[in-house]
């Protein structure tokens, strides 16, 4: 079965791809044939026949540019039996799946999460997508339901838009295990405790937290240091504050495979996403990628940053973001004077492979686009 995958994401140097690169090397397998639509090529080896179609950059108008390139190359080249289809792409490109009878699903890796102007823009096509999706199914139409991040998403949206949750399909943030080999870490952790967060770095992702609990801890005699990959609209003034901080380290924006290699040398991953509402719908991948460099997790207490089948683990800790930097600076200090870090052996890595190997998690979806297509 031929499938064209239309994307909004950029595959090059782009840690954020993380999850189509993954999703899209399970479908090429051999019962589907796909074919990638885009705004570039990935920089790594990929099997599938991916296109790079050109479009007006304007900011707060890339998909509507984007969708437009890609409407007209798909109408030049019809032999394909099925859509996937990015939510940004869907006022355009659903419309033509509908037209044309193609099967068609909605891919949805996230609600809206910017800030601002653009993101309440970005909300109302949100809406219109699901709502596209939910009209199309109610009606007997062309598409085949969606794929979402989340219970917490999936529950959203089938409340919001009338949709049956065997209409959609989820995907949680996952990992590729080969990219995460176990090493040692940077700093016996009775010395020193190394904390890092990597992603955006983005004032409304919490990001300005992490330094507070960097000072809190060095003040109350609980050496740290903090690791920050990425970049974002925090990124200066986080500079700024590194030039006083020996102990708070900016590496920039790495490619994705370096912060995988580099991620198990540390001890702590942080999530400090505040709980609302976007981010309680997530499925952040960074979670996934720390459980399977074996870190213990710090965060703010949401449905986004909780795991399933997990009790009272002492590397795993959720805590209210009221009082989020004393809550965490008590909790550091205890894993610090117990040498969790040891003590935990590999059980992290091991609840990242038995919930959040890519291999399973886009088995899923082959499944699930297999089904709906018969």
């Amino acid at each position: 079965m031929k499938i064209t995958w239309c994307t909004t994401r950029r595959m090059s140097n782009d840690m954020c791809s993380t999850t189509q690169y993954a999703l899209m090397s399970g479908l090429n397998n051999g019962v589907f044939d796909l074919e990638v639509l885009g705004p570039d090529i990935p920089d790594g080896e990929h099997a599938w026949d991916h296109k790079k179609l050109d479009y007006k950059k304007i900011k707060g108008l890339n998909s509507s540019s984007l969708a437009k390139s890609m409407l007209r190359h798909l109408k030049d080249s019809k032999n394909r039996e099925m859509l996937v289809i990015e939510w940004p792409l869907i006022p355009t490109l659903g419309k033509y799946a509908e037209k044309n009878n193609i099967p068609w699903v909605c891919l949805d890796r996230s609600p809206p999460a910017d800030a601002g102007i653009f993101g309440t823009l970005q909300w109302i096509y949100w809406k219109k997508a699901w709502k596209r999706v939910s009209h199309s199914i109610q009606h007997g139409g062309a598409c085949l339901g969606g794929a979402v991040v989340s219970e917490a998403h999936q529950r959203f949206v089938c409340s919001s838009f009338n949709i049956s949750d065997s209409n959609l399909c989820i995907l949680h943030a996952g990992f590729n295990w080969k990219n995460f080999q176990l090493k040692q870490k940077i700093s016996d952790a009775k010395q020193e405790v190394h904390l890092v967060y990597h992603g955006r770095l983005d004032r409304n992702r919490g990001i300005m937290l992490l330094p507070l609990l960097l000072d809190k801890l060095n003040e109350e005699n609980v050496p740290s240091v903090l690791h920050l990959y990425g970049e974002g609209d925090c990124e200066k003034t986080l500079r700024n504050l590194s030039n006083s901080r020996k102990n708070l380290t900016l590496h920039g924006k790495k490619n994705h495979q370096q912060v995988c290699h580099e991620l198990s040398q540390y001890h702590i991953g942080l999530l400090p996403m505040p709980n609302q509402f976007v981010w309680t719908l997530a499925s952040p991948i960074k979670r996934s990628e720390y459980l399977a460099a074996n870190l213990c997790i710090i965060g703010i207490n949401h449905s986004g940053h909780d795991l399933v089948n997990i009790s009272d683990a002492p590397w795993f800790r959720l805590l209210p973001q009221q009082n989020f930097i004393e809550s965490a600076f008590d909790e550091i200090r205890e894993m610090f004077s117990k040498n969790t870090f040891q003590t935990i052996g590999t059980e992290p890595r091991k609840y990242a492979e038995s919930h959040f190997d890519w291999e399973v998690i886009s088995s899923l979806f082959h499944d699930w686009l297999l089904k709906k297509s018969e």
